[in-house]
């Protein structure tokens, strides 16, 4: 169930990435804009397991 939850919470930062371009236009920002929050999500993501999961 572990394995299952963070499989999960891993996927949804990768499946975001091929809709940059509509999240962009929908949210009216810029790529860079978008391209960026996604970056800080993998960032945080890393962090967590790097500094929670010890």
């Amino acid at each position: 169930m572990l394995a299952f939850c963070a499989a999960a919470s891993i996927s949804k930062i990768y499946f975001a990435q091929p809709l940059l371009g509509a999240l962009a236009h929908d949210f009216a920002l810029s790529n860079a804009w978008v391209s960026g929050i996604i970056g800080a999500t993998q960032v945080g993501c890393a962090l967590a397991l790097t500094l929670v999961v010890p």
